[in-house]
């Protein structure tokens, strides 16, 4: 057996097949009633002997058993799970057994196909205890089956004492390993860009988001929840379940998970209901706490991290939309009152610790300064980007944060327009620029489309760039980047870069 085959529903997500890919409906009820009623039998004959002769009857039956299984998971995916259990009252039985048999698990894209019917059996709103009861046993299969477990067949433990592990320590390293190759997979996948070949399929990043929804709390889990919701592609609409986001805010709201406020952040401007509920938890706990008691509603704040995501207008819009609707609806309460100058004293001390660098707010006021200028030119904008001879080296984070306050400037400012490839070409000349840049602007429109910004202009202008950028990133050498002048003469990669960190004029120079 295969141990590598463990996670191979996890796999699935990284290799060339969709994970959809089933066209062929199901065969008629009776039929496949009359297969059921086979496997079934067939799963308990398994279950019950660890012969040699049951070894053998179970691998020459795997490839028909992984064939029932898509049609199932066809027959599953068209009924939500009430349904599903009316017509199949033993299917939790039959899940069940398949999920606790090595050899099904181990056998090609057997365990991928089970994790499909189980997330159908899963009550996306379930009404009463039963509904509940029936969730929380399914998401115990799929913790069983994708986190660390251990089988009690002699195959299995015999397998993992010759490779010198225990049970115990060898599945959680296998999860791991796995979850931290998805992550590096899809860092790379945002990194790429435009590059197709080496880019993960949205499908199977949307299937990946849709395996998370129940298992978000694990703690093994979370890399891969972070990698998702800080996840940027470069398609024209969400690629990420909504359910996915319901789940991880709601784990997030009541303290089940820790995520690193850039992910939150992520999160609420990804799926604005969540952002809502956010809120709306806020003012649950604020209501319910003591009135008047500043100190607890500014723990509150602060624990929520909402006045820091407010530092980001599209966050801030929300927050204040919905901060004033409170204030009219109660009638200027004291305590709604009492809350809005908490939350104003909060917002204002992240913004401070965000407005920090002194570096970044005087290239800001250069900008501001240059908006006002009748004549803009190229170097105007490298002599605002500038860095000061007599300070230490720009961090990285520090100058990107400039690199995004010059593109925000090209797209917005009246004289902007007409530079703008100019300047770009000037900021990128490495592939990796280029990819960064390109990322940004894909964000923007993704941004402006989710917002409903209308920028006629502007929009056009960043979607040019964006194809630009796009077709030079393809035909650029791989050797080296070359940064092109207004004139059309090249410049050496390290001559562009100091001209834009330091600002220097070239006109002397032959």
């Amino acid at each position: 057996m295969c141990a590598h085959c463990f996670l191979q529903c996890l796999v699935g997500c990284c290799e060339d097949t969709l994970p959809f890919p089933f066209s062929k409906m199901a065969e008629d009820s009776v039929g496949f009633s009359s297969d059921y009623q086979f496997w079934m039998q067939k799963l308990s004959l398994w279950d019950q002997a660890s012969t040699l002769e049951t070894q053998k009857d179970t691998c020459l039956h795997l490839p028909r058993f992984q064939e029932f299984l898509r049609q199932m998971y066809e027959v599953l995916k068209e009924m939500d799970s009430n349904m599903i259990i009316e017509r199949f009252p033993t299917i939790g039985q039959l899940l069940a057994k398949t999920c606790w048999n090595p050899f099904i698990l181990a056998f090609d894209e057997s365990q991928k196909i089970l994790l499909w019917c189980l997330c159908c059996l899963i009550n996306k709103e379930p009404q009463n205890s039963e509904e509940l009861k029936l969730n929380s046993w399914t998401r115990g299969l799929l913790s069983h089956v994708l986190s660390a477990f251990k089988f009690d067949t002699k195959e299995v433990g015999l397998f993992i004492q010759g490779l010198g592990y225990a049970p115990a320590d060898y599945y959680p390293g296998l999860l791991k390993n796995m979850v931290l190759s998805l992550v590096s997979e899809l860092r790379e996948n945002h990194l790429n860009g435009f590059n197709t070949q080496r880019r993960m399929a949205p499908e199977k990043i949307r299937f990946l988001s849709r395996v998370c929804v129940p298992l978000v709390t694990l703690p093994d889990i979370q890399p891969l929840v972070e990698a998702l919701l800080t996840y940027h592609g470069h398609e024209p609409q969400e690629v990420l379940w909504p359910e996915f986001f319901d789940a991880v805010n709601e784990a997030f709201l009541l303290k089940k998970i820790s995520l690193p406020t850039s992910a939150v952040i992520c999160l609420w401007l990804r799926h604005l209901p969540s952002l809502e509920k956010a809120i709306l938890h806020l003012f649950e706990k604020l209501i319910s706490s003591e009135r008047n008691f500043l100190r607890r509603i500014e723990c509150f704040l602060k624990d929520s991290l909402l006045p820091e995501a407010a530092c980001y207008p599209a966050i801030f819009r929300i927050v204040d939309e919905m901060f004033r609707y409170a204030l009219l609806e109660t009638d200027g309460a004291p305590e709604v009152l009492a809350a809005i100058q908490v939350f104003t004293w909060c917002f204002v001390e992240a913004l401070e610790k965000q407005n920090k660098q002194v570096e970044v707010k005087a290239v800001l006021s250069h900008l501001k300064k240059l908006l006002r200028s009748p004549a803009l030119s190229a170097r105007d904008l490298q002599a605002a980007a500038a860095e000061s001879q007599d300070r230490d080296p720009r961090p990285p984070s520090c100058q990107q944060l400039i690199r995004h306050l010059l593109l925000n400037f090209l797209l917005w400012a009246p004289g902007g327009h007409a530079i703008a490839r100019e300047v770009i070409t000037l900021m990128a000349p490495t592939d990796e620029l280029s990819n960064e840049i390109a990322g940004f602007l894909d964000q923007t429109l993704y941004r402006w489309d989710r917002l409903c910004l209308e920028a006629p202009r502007s929009r056009t202008l960043a979607r040019e760039l964006l194809a630009e950028l796009h077709a030079h990133i393809q035909h650029r050498p791989a050797a080296h980047g070359a940064a092109v002048h207004a004139t059309g003469s090249p410049r050496s990669r390290d001559e562009t870069m100091r001209l834009m960190h330091r600002g220097t004029s070239s006109e002397d120079e032959p």
